[in-house]
Protein backbone atom coordinates (compact mmCIF):
# COMPACT_ATOMS: atom_id res chain seq x y z
CA UNK A 1 0.00 0.00 0.00
CA UNK A 2 1.57 3.81 -0.62
CA UNK A 3 2.54 5.42 2.15
CA UNK A 4 1.38 8.41 0.57
CA UNK A 5 -2.18 7.44 1.63
CA UNK A 6 -0.48 6.98 5.45
CA UNK A 7 2.07 9.40 7.36
CA UNK A 8 5.58 8.45 6.39
CA UNK A 9 6.23 7.63 10.58
CA UNK A 10 3.73 6.68 12.97
CA UNK A 11 4.65 6.06 16.76
CA UNK A 12 2.29 3.71 18.72
CA UNK A 13 2.32 4.14 22.50
CA UNK A 14 5.09 1.67 23.69
CA UNK A 15 2.12 -0.29 25.77
CA UNK A 16 0.32 -0.80 22.37
CA UNK A 17 3.75 -1.87 20.46
CA UNK A 18 3.98 -4.64 23.85
CA UNK A 19 0.00 -5.41 23.31
CA UNK A 20 0.79 -6.52 19.27
CA UNK A 21 4.10 -8.30 19.93
CA UNK A 22 2.60 -10.36 22.88
CA UNK A 23 -0.24 -11.17 19.97
CA UNK A 24 2.07 -12.15 17.48
CA UNK A 25 4.72 -13.92 19.04
CA UNK A 26 5.88 -15.73 15.84
CA UNK A 27 7.68 -13.21 15.07
CA UNK A 28 10.26 -13.77 17.84
CA UNK A 29 10.79 -17.44 16.86
CA UNK A 30 8.10 -18.55 19.91
CA UNK A 31 5.32 -20.62 19.05
CA UNK A 32 1.42 -20.03 19.20
CA UNK A 33 -0.82 -21.22 22.23
CA UNK A 34 -1.49 -24.44 22.38
CA UNK A 35 -4.22 -25.43 20.10
CA UNK A 36 -6.94 -28.06 20.26
CA UNK A 37 -6.17 -31.40 18.20
CA UNK A 38 -9.72 -31.21 16.99
CA UNK A 39 -10.51 -28.52 14.50
CA UNK A 40 -13.70 -27.10 13.10
CA UNK A 41 -14.77 -27.81 9.02
CA UNK A 42 -14.91 -23.97 9.33
CA UNK A 43 -10.82 -24.08 9.63
CA UNK A 44 -10.74 -26.30 5.97
CA UNK A 45 -13.77 -23.71 4.49
CA UNK A 46 -11.39 -20.29 5.39
CA UNK A 47 -8.08 -22.34 3.71
CA UNK A 48 -10.18 -22.93 0.85
CA UNK A 49 -11.12 -19.26 0.35
CA UNK A 50 -7.75 -18.61 1.19
CA UNK A 51 -6.54 -20.38 -1.71
CA UNK A 52 -8.94 -19.86 -4.72
CA UNK A 53 -8.67 -15.99 -4.23
CA UNK A 54 -12.57 -15.66 -4.01
CA UNK A 55 -11.97 -12.29 -2.62
CA UNK A 56 -9.16 -10.22 -1.24
CA UNK A 57 -10.90 -10.52 2.54
CA UNK A 58 -12.48 -13.63 4.40
CA UNK A 59 -15.11 -12.61 6.91
CA UNK A 60 -15.80 -15.16 9.77
CA UNK A 61 -18.67 -14.37 11.87
CA UNK A 62 -20.95 -15.71 14.51
CA UNK A 63 -21.40 -15.50 18.13
CA UNK A 64 -19.41 -15.17 20.85
CA UNK A 65 -17.55 -18.62 22.02
CA UNK A 66 -18.28 -20.55 18.89
CA UNK A 67 -14.68 -21.28 18.04
CA UNK A 68 -13.93 -18.21 15.30
CA UNK A 69 -10.82 -17.11 17.35
CA UNK A 70 -9.67 -21.02 17.48
CA UNK A 71 -10.39 -21.45 13.58
CA UNK A 72 -8.11 -18.14 13.06
CA UNK A 73 -5.07 -19.22 14.72
CA UNK A 74 -5.38 -23.15 13.43
CA UNK A 75 -5.56 -21.25 9.64
CA UNK A 76 -2.81 -19.22 11.08
CA UNK A 77 -0.48 -21.87 12.21
CA UNK A 78 -1.41 -23.92 8.97
CA UNK A 79 0.35 -21.02 7.22
CA UNK A 80 3.70 -20.94 9.77
CA UNK A 81 3.73 -24.38 9.13
CA UNK A 82 3.38 -24.21 5.36
CA UNK A 83 6.20 -21.63 4.89
CA UNK A 84 5.20 -18.73 5.32
CA UNK A 85 7.58 -16.19 6.94
CA UNK A 86 6.35 -15.68 10.36
CA UNK A 87 6.81 -11.64 9.87
CA UNK A 88 4.51 -12.07 7.08
CA UNK A 89 1.34 -12.33 9.37
CA UNK A 90 0.44 -9.27 11.11
CA UNK A 91 -2.75 -10.50 13.53
CA UNK A 92 -4.40 -8.16 15.55
CA UNK A 93 -6.81 -9.22 18.60
CA UNK A 94 -9.16 -6.06 18.14
CA UNK A 95 -10.91 -6.85 21.47
CA UNK A 96 -8.27 -6.41 23.84
CA UNK A 97 -6.16 -3.23 22.51
CA UNK A 98 -7.93 -0.48 24.23
CA UNK A 99 -5.01 1.79 23.80
CA UNK A 100 -5.80 1.68 19.84
CA UNK A 101 -9.06 3.48 20.82
CA UNK A 102 -7.33 6.98 20.75
CA UNK A 103 -6.43 6.93 17.05
CA UNK A 104 -8.59 8.20 14.33
CA UNK A 105 -7.73 5.36 11.43
CA UNK A 106 -6.91 2.43 14.19
CA UNK A 107 -6.48 -0.12 11.08
CA UNK A 108 -4.63 2.28 8.93
CA UNK A 109 -2.33 2.82 11.68
CA UNK A 110 -1.49 -0.77 12.91
CA UNK A 111 -0.88 -1.59 9.32
CA UNK A 112 1.12 1.04 8.55
CA UNK A 113 3.27 0.28 12.18
CA UNK A 114 3.83 -3.37 10.68
CA UNK A 115 4.74 -2.43 7.34
CA UNK A 116 7.45 -0.33 8.98
CA UNK A 117 8.50 -2.07 12.13
CA UNK A 118 8.00 -5.57 11.20
CA UNK A 119 7.54 -5.99 7.83
CA UNK A 120 10.65 -3.92 6.11
CA UNK A 121 8.63 -2.90 3.30
CA UNK A 122 5.01 -2.10 2.02
CA UNK A 123 2.61 -4.80 1.41
CA UNK A 124 2.86 -4.46 -2.20
CA UNK A 125 6.37 -4.98 -2.60
CA UNK A 126 6.42 -7.78 0.06
CA UNK A 127 3.88 -9.20 -2.78
CA UNK A 128 6.42 -8.41 -5.69
CA UNK A 129 8.98 -10.26 -4.26
CA UNK A 130 6.51 -13.33 -4.14
CA UNK A 131 6.26 -12.78 -0.44
CA UNK A 132 2.67 -13.22 0.19
CA UNK A 133 1.28 -11.74 3.53
CA UNK A 134 -1.52 -11.84 5.75
CA UNK A 135 -3.68 -9.52 7.83
CA UNK A 136 -6.13 -11.79 10.58
CA UNK A 137 -8.21 -9.25 12.73
CA UNK A 138 -10.45 -11.07 15.46
CA UNK A 139 -13.30 -8.82 16.57
CA UNK A 140 -13.14 -6.14 14.20
CA UNK A 141 -16.10 -4.67 14.89
CA UNK A 142 -14.12 -3.15 17.80
CA UNK A 143 -11.96 -0.93 15.74
CA UNK A 144 -13.39 2.34 14.60
CA UNK A 145 -14.37 2.63 10.53
CA UNK A 146 -12.96 -0.83 10.01
CA UNK A 147 -15.02 -1.14 6.82
CA UNK A 148 -14.19 1.46 4.76
CA UNK A 149 -10.89 1.03 5.93
CA UNK A 150 -10.40 -2.34 5.17
CA UNK A 151 -11.50 -1.51 1.61
CA UNK A 152 -8.83 1.36 0.96
CA UNK A 153 -6.47 -1.74 2.34
CA UNK A 154 -7.49 -4.77 -0.38
CA UNK A 155 -8.17 -1.94 -3.05
CA UNK A 156 -4.22 -0.42 -2.89
CA UNK A 157 -2.46 -3.66 -1.33
CA UNK A 158 -1.76 -7.04 -2.36
CA UNK A 159 -2.43 -8.93 0.62
CA UNK A 160 -5.55 -11.07 2.22
CA UNK A 161 -7.19 -10.61 4.94
CA UNK A 162 -8.81 -13.00 7.62
CA UNK A 163 -11.57 -11.12 9.47
CA UNK A 164 -13.73 -12.07 12.71
CA UNK A 165 -16.48 -10.71 14.24
CA UNK A 166 -18.91 -11.55 16.50
CA UNK A 167 -21.31 -8.73 16.35
CA UNK A 168 -23.72 -9.50 13.48
CA UNK A 169 -25.05 -6.63 13.34
CA UNK A 170 -22.03 -4.42 12.87
CA UNK A 171 -20.65 -7.03 10.81
CA UNK A 172 -23.16 -6.87 8.55
CA UNK A 173 -23.56 -2.83 8.10
CA UNK A 174 -19.56 -3.43 6.94
CA UNK A 175 -20.62 -5.60 4.13
CA UNK A 176 -22.04 -2.66 2.27
CA UNK A 177 -18.41 -0.92 2.21
CA UNK A 178 -16.85 -4.32 1.57
CA UNK A 179 -19.28 -5.10 -1.87
CA UNK A 180 -17.40 -7.14 -4.24
CA UNK A 181 -14.05 -7.66 -1.73
CA UNK A 182 -15.29 -10.45 1.22
CA UNK A 183 -16.29 -13.73 0.83
CA UNK A 184 -18.32 -14.27 4.00
CA UNK A 185 -18.66 -17.54 6.31
CA UNK A 186 -21.24 -18.12 8.67
CA UNK A 187 -19.44 -19.57 11.93
CA UNK A 188 -22.65 -21.53 13.70
CA UNK A 189 -23.17 -23.85 16.16
CA UNK A 190 -21.49 -27.72 16.09
CA UNK A 191 -22.40 -29.66 13.31
CA UNK A 192 -22.82 -33.55 14.39
CA UNK A 193 -20.31 -34.28 12.63
CA UNK A 194 -17.73 -31.91 14.45
CA UNK A 195 -19.48 -33.34 17.57
CA UNK A 196 -18.34 -36.48 16.64
CA UNK A 197 -15.09 -35.73 16.10
CA UNK A 198 -14.59 -33.85 19.47
CA UNK A 199 -16.01 -37.42 21.11
CA UNK A 200 -13.65 -39.30 18.89
CA UNK A 201 -16.63 -40.91 16.58
CA UNK A 202 -16.66 -41.92 13.28
CA UNK A 203 -19.37 -40.15 11.33
CA UNK A 204 -17.18 -39.33 8.45
CA UNK A 205 -17.04 -35.90 6.51
CA UNK A 206 -19.93 -33.53 5.91
CA UNK A 207 -22.40 -34.43 3.40
CA UNK A 208 -22.52 -31.80 1.44
CA UNK A 209 -19.43 -30.88 -0.13
CA UNK A 210 -18.01 -26.69 0.26
CA UNK A 211 -18.51 -26.53 -3.38
CA UNK A 212 -21.35 -25.35 -4.62
CA UNK A 213 -24.82 -25.28 -3.97
CA UNK A 214 -26.41 -27.38 -7.13
CA UNK A 215 -26.52 -30.65 -4.91
CA UNK A 216 -29.24 -29.06 -3.04
CA UNK A 217 -31.63 -28.73 -5.96
CA UNK A 218 -31.50 -32.40 -7.21
CA UNK A 219 -34.11 -34.75 -5.41
CA UNK A 220 -31.94 -37.99 -5.82
CA UNK A 221 -29.15 -35.82 -3.51
CA UNK A 222 -31.97 -35.86 -0.52
CA UNK A 223 -32.32 -39.18 -1.24
CA UNK A 224 -28.80 -40.47 -0.79
CA UNK A 225 -28.80 -37.95 2.53
CA UNK A 226 -31.81 -40.45 3.79
CA UNK A 227 -29.69 -43.72 3.23
CA UNK A 228 -26.43 -42.32 4.56
CA UNK A 229 -27.94 -41.66 7.57
CA UNK A 230 -29.51 -44.55 8.20
CA UNK A 231 -26.51 -46.79 7.37
CA UNK A 232 -25.22 -44.26 10.40
CA UNK A 233 -28.19 -44.48 12.37
CA UNK A 234 -26.36 -46.00 15.68
CA UNK A 235 -22.93 -43.07 15.94
CA UNK A 236 -25.59 -40.55 14.74
CA UNK A 237 -28.39 -41.23 16.86
CA UNK A 238 -25.55 -41.07 19.81
CA UNK A 239 -24.17 -37.94 19.05
CA UNK A 240 -27.22 -36.22 18.59
CA UNK A 241 -28.17 -37.01 22.00
CA UNK A 242 -24.74 -35.65 23.09
CA UNK A 243 -25.89 -32.46 21.14
CA UNK A 244 -29.25 -32.46 22.56
CA UNK A 245 -27.77 -32.69 25.79
CA UNK A 246 -24.82 -30.17 25.60
CA UNK A 247 -25.60 -28.00 22.45
CA UNK A 248 -23.45 -27.18 19.96
CA UNK A 249 -20.81 -25.27 21.33
CA UNK A 250 -17.57 -25.91 21.45
CA UNK A 251 -15.95 -25.81 25.01
CA UNK A 252 -19.30 -28.11 25.84
CA UNK A 253 -17.71 -30.94 24.00
CA UNK A 254 -14.71 -30.08 25.06
CA UNK A 255 -14.95 -30.92 28.85
CA UNK A 256 -17.03 -33.81 28.60
CA UNK A 257 -16.41 -34.54 32.28
CA UNK A 258 -17.65 -31.45 33.16
CA UNK A 259 -21.40 -31.14 34.65
CA UNK A 260 -23.88 -29.53 31.59
CA UNK A 261 -27.42 -29.05 32.34
CA UNK A 262 -29.62 -30.25 29.00
CA UNK A 263 -29.23 -27.40 26.85
CA UNK A 264 -31.38 -28.54 23.82
CA UNK A 265 -34.22 -31.04 25.16
CA UNK A 266 -34.58 -32.23 20.91
CA UNK A 267 -33.99 -35.89 21.34
CA UNK A 268 -36.35 -38.63 20.61
CA UNK A 269 -36.18 -39.78 24.26
CA UNK A 270 -37.16 -36.40 25.21
CA UNK A 271 -40.78 -36.56 23.69
CA UNK A 272 -42.85 -37.81 26.12
CA UNK A 273 -46.32 -38.51 26.65
CA UNK A 274 -47.47 -34.93 27.15
CA UNK A 275 -48.11 -33.03 23.98
CA UNK A 276 -46.86 -29.87 25.26
CA UNK A 277 -42.99 -30.98 25.36
CA UNK A 278 -43.79 -32.41 22.11
CA UNK A 279 -45.09 -28.79 20.75
CA UNK A 280 -42.01 -27.64 22.64
CA UNK A 281 -39.39 -29.87 21.31
CA UNK A 282 -40.88 -29.10 17.42
CA UNK A 283 -40.36 -25.28 18.05
CA UNK A 284 -36.49 -26.04 18.97
CA UNK A 285 -36.42 -28.47 16.25
CA UNK A 286 -37.13 -25.43 13.77
CA UNK A 287 -34.18 -23.09 15.73
CA UNK A 288 -31.76 -25.75 14.97
CA UNK A 289 -33.23 -26.62 11.09
CA UNK A 290 -32.77 -22.53 10.95
CA UNK A 291 -29.09 -22.63 12.10
CA UNK A 292 -28.10 -25.45 10.43
CA UNK A 293 -29.04 -23.90 6.86
CA UNK A 294 -27.79 -20.70 7.84
CA UNK A 295 -24.09 -22.01 7.76
CA UNK A 296 -23.63 -23.68 4.22
CA UNK A 297 -22.16 -20.79 2.44
CA UNK A 298 -24.20 -18.84 -0.16
CA UNK A 299 -27.28 -20.75 0.95
CA UNK A 300 -30.39 -18.21 1.03
CA UNK A 301 -33.16 -19.31 3.06
CA UNK A 302 -36.63 -17.36 3.96
CA UNK A 303 -39.56 -18.41 4.93
CA UNK A 304 -42.94 -17.50 3.44
CA UNK A 305 -45.85 -16.72 5.82
CA UNK A 306 -49.49 -17.70 5.19
CA UNK A 307 -51.19 -15.88 2.53
CA UNK A 308 -54.51 -15.99 1.17
CA UNK A 309 -53.47 -18.45 -1.98
CA UNK A 310 -50.68 -20.12 -0.43
CA UNK A 311 -50.17 -21.85 2.72
CA UNK A 312 -47.38 -21.10 4.96
CA UNK A 313 -43.75 -22.73 4.77
CA UNK A 314 -41.11 -23.02 7.52
CA UNK A 315 -37.89 -22.73 5.06
CA UNK A 316 -37.82 -22.17 1.40
CA UNK A 317 -34.13 -22.60 0.37
CA UNK A 318 -33.53 -20.47 -2.82
CA UNK A 319 -31.44 -22.01 -5.15
CA UNK A 320 -31.10 -20.21 -9.04
CA UNK A 321 -34.36 -20.44 -9.63
CA UNK A 322 -35.13 -23.36 -7.83
CA UNK A 323 -37.16 -22.58 -4.58
CA UNK A 324 -37.12 -26.08 -2.15
CA UNK A 325 -39.64 -25.86 0.42
CA UNK A 326 -38.79 -27.30 3.88
CA UNK A 327 -41.12 -27.62 6.22
CA UNK A 328 -40.57 -29.43 9.99
CA UNK A 329 -42.85 -31.91 11.84
CA UNK A 330 -41.51 -32.79 14.81
CA UNK A 331 -43.11 -35.72 16.42
CA UNK A 332 -44.13 -38.84 17.53
CA UNK A 333 -46.30 -39.70 14.87
CA UNK A 334 -46.31 -38.37 10.86
CA UNK A 335 -49.53 -38.40 9.10
CA UNK A 336 -48.66 -38.54 5.64
CA UNK A 337 -51.17 -36.39 3.88
CA UNK A 338 -52.15 -33.79 7.01
CA UNK A 339 -48.28 -33.17 7.41
CA UNK A 340 -47.45 -32.91 3.97
CA UNK A 341 -50.24 -31.03 2.55
CA UNK A 342 -48.58 -27.89 2.54
CA UNK A 343 -45.41 -28.69 0.31
CA UNK A 344 -47.37 -30.43 -1.94
CA UNK A 345 -49.43 -27.31 -2.15
CA UNK A 346 -46.56 -25.49 -3.19
CA UNK A 347 -44.52 -28.14 -5.10
CA UNK A 348 -48.22 -28.43 -7.21
CA UNK A 349 -48.14 -24.62 -7.90
CA UNK A 350 -46.44 -24.45 -11.07
CA UNK A 351 -45.17 -20.92 -10.26
CA UNK A 352 -42.81 -21.88 -7.51
CA UNK A 353 -40.62 -23.62 -9.65
CA UNK A 354 -40.22 -26.40 -6.62
CA UNK A 355 -39.29 -29.68 -7.81
CA UNK A 356 -39.80 -31.79 -4.87
CA UNK A 357 -40.26 -30.95 -0.70
CA UNK A 358 -38.25 -31.73 2.24
CA UNK A 359 -40.16 -33.05 5.36
CA UNK A 360 -37.76 -32.60 8.28
CA UNK A 361 -39.21 -35.21 11.16
CA UNK A 362 -38.38 -36.71 14.81
CA UNK A 363 -37.01 -40.21 13.56
CA UNK A 364 -36.69 -42.27 10.32
CA UNK A 365 -39.79 -42.85 8.86
CA UNK A 366 -41.14 -44.49 5.80
CA UNK A 367 -44.91 -43.55 6.54
CA UNK A 368 -44.67 -40.52 3.42
CA UNK A 369 -45.18 -42.41 0.34
CA UNK A 370 -45.41 -39.27 -2.37
CA UNK A 371 -42.38 -39.31 -4.07
CA UNK A 372 -42.30 -36.10 -4.41
CA UNK A 373 -41.60 -35.35 -0.46
CA UNK A 374 -38.18 -36.26 0.93
CA UNK A 375 -38.55 -37.14 4.94
CA UNK A 376 -35.43 -37.60 7.00
CA UNK A 377 -34.90 -36.86 10.52
CA UNK A 378 -33.15 -33.59 12.16
CA UNK A 379 -30.26 -35.82 13.14
CA UNK A 380 -29.95 -36.99 9.48
CA UNK A 381 -30.18 -32.81 8.27
CA UNK A 382 -27.51 -31.96 10.30
CA UNK A 383 -24.72 -34.48 8.66
CA UNK A 384 -25.01 -31.91 5.74
CA UNK A 385 -22.31 -29.81 7.24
Amino acid sequence: MSRLLRPPKVRLPEELVESLWRMNPWWAGNPLPALPVTRRHLVQQIHLRLKRRLAPAVVVRGPRQIGKTTAQLHVLQDLLDSGVPPRNIFRVQADELTEIEAFSEPILRLVDWYEQEILGQTLNRAAHQGQPTYLLFDEVQNLRNWAPRVKLLVDHSTTQVLITGSSALRIELGRDSLAGRITTIEAGVLSLTEIAAFRGIDLGKPFLADNGLAPLTQQEFWRELVAHGRRLAEPRDLVFQFFSERGGFPLAHQQVDAECPESIPIGPQAITLAPQSEILAGRRAKIVTEATLSTIPYLRVSHLPARRDQPEIDFILNIGAKRIPLEVKYRRRIDPLRDTEFLRSFVENSVNEAPFGILVSLTDTDEVVDPRIVTLPLSTLMLLR
